[in-house]
């Protein structure tokens, strides 16, 4: 198979279209930085991904106009490199309408993570941070470590599915016990309680980052999560936590395809956020309420059904099951059954959410500036 050869320059693109000739026209400088060869339009992308020393210091290009934009060189690569280049005015511009396929997705992920030489994940047992983590392990092995938060807020079934995963996964594992209820900014319950969760996670994480010798910390934003109101990122973001999949340009669907793909048995489980994301705002959140919400949604997980939220108002627990399985809680008896399980709970009131489970329902409340600026910020990528 014909190789062709791959100037590197610090701007612009070079075309010497398989020519010998050294003397490339170039739109930019003739500073060359490096030959590499290939045979595909993909393995280019791999080896300029691989060949960290030559990105870092020269912004990707290729000599072959007519396979360009098969290479599909992605925007967040730019992104990730842009403050070690020597050159800026290149813009992303030039790489408009480029779009990269699911494998050059993951290959682009492998190289972040390699790049990134040692991190901490924060690993909460969801899908997005499990893959996470089984990806850093296969591309850094023992140079990562995945760090699960417990507390009050995480349900002992999920710790328990956690650890269970990375010791399949033979993925080196911390319990980090944390301490948000201590905080009274988090306990006010207000719509910056997730900030401050998040906080207290990434402080005792860059704590454990110094004391271990590793470079980074990490974590499991993807790249639909951008548009969704999580305060948490604006802790990540101040923290410096990177977030590789955003970078690889990876959306929630793609994670779970490349967690099917990899064999790993948690690649459709159903989200799970913290227990206390189900106390109304407002209503301290205390370990007994956090209690009710865990026996409640394990009673219903008991009854048979997988994707449940129980939110709790005070005396009412207004129960959301996702709309797929909503017709088998709509009987007398299972609604008798229903009752019988969480009224002794504490719950006075016991109400059936009509819309189904729905992610983040109680930011309905919040008014729109509260939601816009905590989704402003996006982390480092």
């Amino acid at each position: 198979m014909m190789m062709t050869t791959v100037t590197m320059m610090h701007s612009g693109i070079c075309r010497n279209n398989n020519s010998s000739s050294q003397n490339h026209q170039c739109d930019g400088t003739k500073n060359q930085i490096a030959n590499l060869h290939y045979s595909s339009p993909f393995d280019l992308c791999y080896l300029l991904f691989e060949d960290s020393q030559a990105i870092t210091e020269a912004y990707p290009a290729t000599t072959h106009t007519s396979t360009l934009s098969k290479i599909k060189f992605p925007r967040s690569y730019l992104t990730y490199h842009l403050p070690r280049a020597t050159d800026r005015h290149l813009s992303y511009n030039s790489y408009q309408g480029f779009s990269m396929n699911l494998t050059q997705k993951s290959v682009l992920l492998q190289s972040t993570l390699r790049d990134l030489g040692s991190l901490l994940v924060a690993y909460s047992g969801g899908t997005d941070s499990a893959y996470l983590a089984y990806a850093a392990h296969q591309a850094l092995g023992d140079n990562m470590l995945a760090v699960i938060a417990d507390s009050a807020s995480l349900p002992r079934a999920e710790l328990s599915a956690a650890l269970s995963f990375t010791a399949e996964q033979k993925i080196p594992t911390h319990i980090l016990h944390t301490e948000e209820l201590e905080n009274p900014d988090y306990r006010r319950n207000d719509s910056k309680r997730c900030f401050h969760c998040k906080d207290e996670l990434f402080t005792r994480m860059e704590s454990e980052r110094e004391a271990r010798g590793f470079q980074h910390i990490a974590y499991g934003m993807n790249l639909d999560d951008r548009g969704e109101f999580r305060p948490g990122q604006q802790a990540a973001a101040q923290h410096r936590a990177v977030a590789p999949l955003v970078t690889a340009e990876l959306t929630k669907a793609e994670i779970r395809q490349l967690a099917q793909k990899a064999g790993l048995k948690l690649w459709d489980k159903p989200a799970s956020a913290c227990l206390s994301s189900r106390i109304e705002y407002g209503r301290p959140v205390t370990r007994e309420n956090l209690s009710q919400v865990e026996q409640a949604e394990e009673a219903l997980h008991a009854l048979g059904f997988q994707q449940v939220r129980v939110r709790h108002h005070g005396d009412l627990a207004r129960i959301e099951i996702s709309r797929e399985e909503l017709p088998g809680a709509l009987s007398l008896e299972v609604l008798d059954r229903i009752t019988a399980s969480l009224r002794p709970l504490g719950f006075l009131y016991i109400t059936l959410d009509t819309q189904g489970y729905r992610s983040g329902s109680m930011n309905d409340i919040l008014p729109a500036n509260a939601i816009t600026s905590a989704s402003s910020v996006h982390p480092s990528r």
